[in-house]
């Protein structure tokens, strides 16, 4: 049969530990026992004070907008309207305005708090100052907690009084209507001065509608264009006419100009070249310095003469038609500037005027919402219909003399219980960090050695 082996005994190592590790267990516990028994009995007590806020709604309330129509509808209190008190009663604004009113009084807090105090001030009443929803009802807690107990409740009070002012100015101003009846006036004058702008440009352009203006000056400028690239073309051929006819002219040779169109060159050139011919056939029967050569030659140059003349005449007349052609583009190339810079003129003016137009529908849609508003506003005066939902402090601010804390009925079983589990813990932690062998059977459970004999550590 095999052996049994026997297994750890878990109850002796955990005691081993706490014997091993004694001293840091005992150690801790009184440390945190001490810090326990300090914070029970020396720590400064805070004391709270409790208040209960009820929010509701008016039974019927009339819609401002279709009052014509007497419209009627039954309110409900959400979750987001107590959320919303809850805002207001913890506001800063409402804070500071709680301390003021004990500083006019020379009372709790003193008067002459620097800034940054002041500051600090509100900052300590907001962290005390904590607000609780009721479960399935339209009720919320305020707490608050500080140093005395009649103080708190003092504190609370006038807070609370002070929240319950303020929340009328917030749902409710008194300056309400006066301020929008400024926006009106305020608005109705911009809206004149854009009118009149609008009507400006209008009369400027001598068109109501500058894109339509812009559309006749494009076709006119294209039409233009097309006739100026005509001429031009027109212009560059004639040229080009003019300076070869002239170089041919320079030239010494004979030439018939028959390529010119004009009646009276063409004659000269067909009676020329008629001479030419002739003058060939004499050549074959007669020589060079005979009398019927020189003759016939005579009258070819007197013939060249005259079509020179003729043709020069004719240059003439083509250098003024290319002048009065360069009058004709300049004039066509002004017009065409002219109306490139009447478009650009026309398209910034429509740009100003789309700002304008986009100016004077924000301009008409604040002027009516204001309207709107400063006949609620006036409704709301009249009638006091503006306060939706109403507040009732269903329990006032009442202080309670046990301190929420050090309570020594709580601090002093959990200071005890948490310094036996920190003991115990931090003495384990260090033994499992600690790796020397500390009992005889260590050098056999690690080494494989049998232990001779121990020597106590005294």
């Amino acid at each position: 049969m095999k052996e049994k082996v026997k297994t750890q005994d878990y109850i002796r190592e955990f005691v081993s530990i706490l014997f091993i590790q004694k001293k840091v267990v005992v150690y801790t516990f009184l440390a945190v026992l001490v810090i326990t028994l300090l914070v029970a009995f020396l720590w400064p007590p805070s004391y709270s004070s409790e208040a209960r806020i009820l929010v509701k709604h008016k039974k019927l309330i009339r819609n401002p907008e279709v009052l014509e129509k007497v419209a009627l509808y039954e309110p409900s209190v959400t979750e987001s309207d107590v959320s919303s008190e809850m805002e207001i009663l913890t506001s800063v604004n409402v804070i500071q305005m709680t301390i003021k009113k004990f500083q006019e009084k020379g009372e709790i807090f003193r008067k002459d708090l620097s800034d940054s105090e002041f500051r600090a001030l509100v900052a300590k009443i907001k962290e005390n100052l904590k607000t609780e929803t009721t479960p399935k009802s339209d009720v919320f807690k305020v707490t608050f907690s500080w140093s005395s107990p009649w103080e708190a409740e003092a504190i609370l009070r006038t807070h609370i009084n002070t929240y319950l002012s303020y929340r009328l100015d917030v749902y409710a101003p008194t300056d309400a209507e006066v301020f929008f009846q400024k926006q009106v006036n305020e608005f109705n004058k911009k809206l004149s001065s854009l009118e009149q702008e609008l009507a400006d440009l209008a009369s400027k352009t001598a068109s109501p509608v500058a894109d339509e203006k812009i559309k006749s000056n494009l076709l006119i400028q294209q039409s233009l264009e097309a006739d100026l690239n005509k001429m031009l073309n027109n212009y560059v051929e004639k040229k080009n006419f003019v300076t070869y006819v002239d170089g041919l002219l320079r030239a010494g040779d004979v030439n018939c100009f028959s390529f010119v169109e004009s009646p009276n060159i063409g004659d000269f050139g067909k009676k020329l070249q008629d001479l030419l011919v002739e003058r060939e056939k004499i050549k074959r029967v007669y020589t060079d310095g005979s009398p019927p050569v020189r003759a016939i030659t005579d009258q070819i140059q007197a013939t060249a003469k005259a079509l020179k003349e003729e043709v020069k005449r004719y240059v003439e007349g083509e250098r003024a038609k290319l002048k009065a052609m360069e009058e004709a583009i300049q004039s066509m190339s002004d017009r065409l500037n002219k109306i490139r810079n009447e478009n650009v003129k026309l398209y910034n003016t429509s740009l100003r005027s789309k700002s304008l137009e986009r100016q004077l529908k924000v301009a008409e849609d604040s002027f009516v919402t204001f309207m709107k508003r400063w006949d609620e506003a006036r409704i709301d005066r009249s009638s006091a219909a503006s306060n939706l939902f109403t507040v009732s402090v269903i329990s006032e601010a009442k202080a309670n003399l046990r301190p929420v804390f050090p309570d020594k009925r709580v601090v002093l079983p959990v200071g005890l219980v948490l310094s036996i589990i920190l003991g115990i813990t931090v003495g384990f932690l260090l033994e499992f960090f600690d790796h020397t062998f500390k009992r005889p059977e260590d050098t056999e459970r690690y080494a494989g050695l049998q232990t001779i004999f121990s020597i106590p550590k005294f």
